[in-house]
């Protein structure tokens, strides 16, 4: 099995009028630095804990995921206007425009702004991971 590095950005020099390029997040202190931790995986360094790492951040993305979903299913209203994303299947419902009418179980039920593929009436049940809120709802005081 080969062990390839992640080819290094190539620097150029910055123009006075362009801002700094963003800098990565630095780890919590007592954490090695996010970049040497990938380099001793991509350079095998820590081939002997891969499965554990793995394992660890299949949990800690399922965790994330779900925070979201809930996050998500709380905070939707009816009415709020959001965006099919890349997770979706099938494909061409990418990107289309939807508004929330409901909710069936744990799926949330949006009408597309124009009808699609197998979705003749425009309405769709999808889980809330595949939904992008277009703008937050405005507050009221």
């Amino acid at each position: 099995m080969s062990h390839r590095r992640r080819p290094q950005p190539q620097h150029r020099p910055s123009s006075p009028t362009s801002p700094p390029p963003p800098r990565a997040a630095t780890a919590p202190a007592g954490l090695p630095d996010a970049d040497a931790l990938v380099d001793a995986i991509a350079n095998g360094d820590l081939d002997l804990h891969l499965d554990a790492l793995a394992e660890a951040l299949s949990r800690r993305l399922k965790l994330l995921q779900t925070a979201r979903e809930a996050i998500l299913m709380a905070t939707l209203r009816q009415g709020d206007r959001v965006l099919i994303n890349h997770s979706a299947r099938p494909q061409y419902l990418h990107g289309e425009p939807a508004t929330v009418i409901g909710w069936a179980g744990d799926k949330v039920v949006v009408r597309l702004d124009q009808p699609i593929g197998k979705f003749v009436n425009g309405e769709v049940r999808c889980p809330p991971a595949v939904l992008d809120p277009l703008r937050p709802r405005p507050v009221r005081e």
